[in-house]
């Protein structure tokens, strides 16, 4: 059962509240507060119970309003990034000061199991050894990327986004397929390529003179004919 309190932002209130859930005997098992919120997480009692502890609490000097809510505002942000975590095609690790494993995504375990290796609390240079020379970057809050890594046949990019604004809070770590990675560059150069012919193109047709298309882009004549030949341009 959970529950958000609609009150004022002065002192003492949550005690005040807190006071109550305790007369009635209730366990809470976690409490937060907002900008004129509390919320309660408290295990499940019956429905009259619960009506004469909501009574009770709103009849509180500056609390106007009592409703049971489905998640607590962590626990609704968990839920979010654990589903997006998980939607994330390349594996995703979060570390903690000692580069163990606190949080691995669905692309991360699937990876681990192929490996024969466990995640959850194990040590990640068991499963990167290749990240030795970045674990400083979660040690000492420096965001670092590209270091290449293997795990089984398996190549990748890593990148280290430390965690926090202090050092040893840990990190989460991206491991970026080289089979993404490649296809995006080719891709890339081909548009680069793509772009320099038409504007070869365009510049021969209004200056139909190697010698003097150089001097306007400020090569060497070489240079001009060479890439002009390259692209089928006729001289």
């Amino acid at each position: 059962m959970r529950l958000e309190i609609h009150c004022e932002d002065r002192v003492g209130i949550t005690l005040e509240i807190l006071a109550i859930v305790v007369r009635h005997g209730i366990n809470l098992s976690g409490v937060e507060i907002g900008h004129e919120r509390v919320y309660l997480r408290m295990h499940e009692i019956d429905p009259d119970e619960a009506a004469r502890l909501n009574a009770e609490i709103a009849r509180i000097p500056g609390v106007s309003g009592v409703a049971p809510v489905a998640l607590m505002p962590t626990e609704r942000q968990h839920f979010a990034l654990d589903t997006l975590i998980d939607a994330l095609p390349d594996p995703v690790l979060s570390v903690d000061g000692q580069g163990r494993v606190r949080v691995a995504n669905a692309a991360a375990r699937r990876l681990a199991e192929r490996s024969g290796k466990s995640l959850m609390g194990k040590a990640v240079l068991e499963l990167l050894p290749d990240l030795e020379v970045l674990a400083l970057g979660w040690r000492q809050r420096k965001r670092l990327a590209g270091k290449a890594v293997q795990v089984g046949a398996q190549h990748f990019h890593a990148e280290v986004l430390p965690l926090g604004d202090e050092a040893g809070l840990g990190a989460v770590l991206w491991l970026k397929p080289e089979s993404g990675l490649l296809p995006l560059a080719a891709s890339l150069s081909e548009c680069r390529e793509e772009a320099e012919g038409m504007l070869l193109r365009r510049l021969y047709q209004e200056t139909p003179s190697t010698r003097r298309l150089a001097e306007r882009l400020g090569v060497s004549h070489t240079t001009v004919a060479r890439k002009l030949r390259a692209y089928g341009i006729s001289l």
